[in-house]
């Protein structure tokens, strides 16, 4: 009788699990489909920028050379095609035409052109704006200032560009710190030696594992998953817009900003070796903060701030995500970036 009582006991254990195991799963596909309906805003977004990526042992990831398709979420479907050095646009050849001046962009989705068409990204309407003007667009989406550093020393000085241009984003700070981006994605990072000298660490990048690639990867196509990791994560990501507003501390105020600031200071001593200048862009959503300009000026490199120019705040001027540029904020970058260039470009005018 024991023996039987016990067997019962377990089966009706067994059978208490399965139906609060199917009770959840039904819950989680309601949760998910009540979702869809009435909170778009939560559909995946960075997760299909992946699709476009491959495992790469110095970056972490590149693009895939020569694939195209979409890149759909709310708000935006987009058409994107790479081409054979694995970027997105036109290809470049490394050899120079001098009656062309030439800009090499540097930078993360911002530079990529997350959310828009290639013909609506800032860095096609400036060769549009500005006759003879060239631009090697370098752009990797979820790139730090870290990977853009070695991007830059690998590729970018084999383009011998007149001016050279890093968009820096406030997730940089963030980023360049980190060895793992987005809980799955590998990427290189550097570390501060006691000399004060730069040293890079997780070289080669190490690859995460499969089963745990394929997990993430089922998890971003979640509205519920998806919006409770950008609960978790976006508030490291984004400024706040009253960052330092009164210049209490001297920038760099973190180690992330210290890091990235070397970082940039690097990039600076690498294109003045090749002969090329240098312009950090910093874009909106910074705030009101001066103290990263008077820190790059000090160090004799040029600055430009687009919250200068640009209302962060602006709905018309970003997806619906609150911070990517739209088609009309992409505009409104191409005609500012391109005022500041030209003096570089032409001296005379």
């Amino acid at each position: 009788m024991m023996k039987q009582g016990a067997w019962l006991l377990g089966r009706h254990q067994v059978k208490s699990g399965l139906v609060i195991l199917c009770s959840l799963l039904l819950a989680s596909l309601l949760a998910e489909g009540l979702s869809r309906i009435f909170f778009p805003l939560w559909a995946p977004r960075t997760g299909r920028v992946t699709e476009f990526w491959q495992y790469n042992s110095r970056y972490g990831w590149t693009h895939i050379p020569l694939v195209s398709g979409s890149f759909e979420s709310y708000g935006f479907d987009t058409k994107v095609r790479i081409n054979s050095k694995g970027f997105r646009g036109r290809e470049i050849d490394y050899a120079r035409d001098r009656q062309f001046m030439r800009v090499l962009m540097l930078g993360d989705s911002y530079v990529w052109g997350f959310g828009v068409q290639e013909e609506e990204m800032f860095t096609s309407r400036m060769e549009a704006l500005i006759p003879n003007l060239e631009i090697v667009n370098l752009g990797v989406s979820g790139y730090s200032t870290d990977q853009e550093l070695l991007l830059y020393e690998d590729e970018g000085r084999k383009y011998k560009a007149d001016l050279a241009v890093i968009v820096v984003a406030f997730n940089d700070f963030e980023g360049n710190m980190l060895t793992t981006q987005s809980h799955v994605y590998g990427k290189p990072a550097f570390v501060l030696q006691t000399n004060g000298d730069l040293a890079i660490i997780n070289q080669p990048v190490v690859q995460t594992s499969l089963i745990k690639r394929t997990a993430v990867r089922l998890a971003s196509y979640s509205y519920v998953l998806t919006q409770l990791n950008r609960y978790l994560t976006e508030p490291k990501l984004h400024p706040p817009l009253t960052i330092d507003k009164n210049q209490t501390k001297r920038f760099p105020r973190s180690a992330g900003e210290e890091m990235t600031a070397r970082l940039i200071m690097e990039l600076k001593r690498a294109t003045s070796q090749d002969g090329i200048q240098l312009l950090v862009v910093l874009v909106d959503g910074f705030g009101n903060d001066r103290g990263i300009v008077s820190f790059f000026a000090e160090a004799n490199i040029d600055c430009l701030v687009l919250d200068e120019h640009m209302d962060f705040q602006d709905k018309s001027l970003h997806l619906p995500d609150g911070f990517h540029w739209s088609s009309k904020g992409h505009e409104a970058v191409a005609r500012v970036l391109g005022e500041k260039i030209k003096p570089k470009l032409n001296p005379a005018s």
